[in-house]
């Protein structure tokens, strides 16, 4: 597996977890009272 390849799929990864964190903000934010949303 090449360097260009690695950056790549390290890229995608933060990127995925950077946009599933601010899925649960929005939730968060949206639905303050609502506790079973986890």
């Amino acid at each position: 597996m090449d360097t260009l390849s690695l950056a790549k799929v390290t890229l995608l990864f933060i990127l995925t977890l950077i946009e599933r964190d601010d899925g649960q903000k929005k939730q968060i934010l949206e639905t303050p009272t609502n506790g079973s949303c986890v």
